[in-house]
C-alpha cells in the first residue's frame, strides 16, 4: 500500500527537486511546459484536513498545486477552500 504520510510527501517534493523536476501549474504548464516538470492535482476527500496541510507543505517550499473539492458534505469546506486558495507562491 502507498504511505502518503506528510513526512513522505515532505521528503518525495524535495527528492523530486533535488533530481532537477519543476513544479507548474496546469495553466502554466499548457502556456510554457518546462522540459522536467511534475504537475501536483489534488482531489480533496472526507480527509480535507491532509489537503490543507499539503497546501501548507508546497506553499512553504514555493510549490504550485491544483486542489478540486466535491461539492458534497464530506468533502466541501468554505474555511479550508479560502485558506488553501489564499496561498500564494512567489516563482
Amino acid at each position: 500500500m502507498p504511505d502518503f504520510t506528510i513526512k513522505i510527501y515532505t521528503n518525495l517534493l524535495g527528492v523530486l527537486r533535488k533530481q532537477g523536476y519543476s513544479f507548474q501549474t496546469f495553466a502554466d504548464f499548457l502556456k510554457d511546459p518546462a522540459d522536467k516538470v511534475i504537475v501536483l492535482r489534488h482531489d480533496v476527500d472526507a480527509r480535507k484536513e491532509n489537503s490543507l496541510r499539503f497546501a501548507e507543505i508546497q506553499h512553504g517550499l514555493g510549490i504550485k498545486g491544483s486542489y478540486f473539492f466535491r461539492v458534497v458534505p464530506g468533502s466541501y469546506d468554505e474555511e479550508v477552500i479560502k485558506k488553501i486558495a489564499g496561498m500564494t507562491c512567489q516563482p
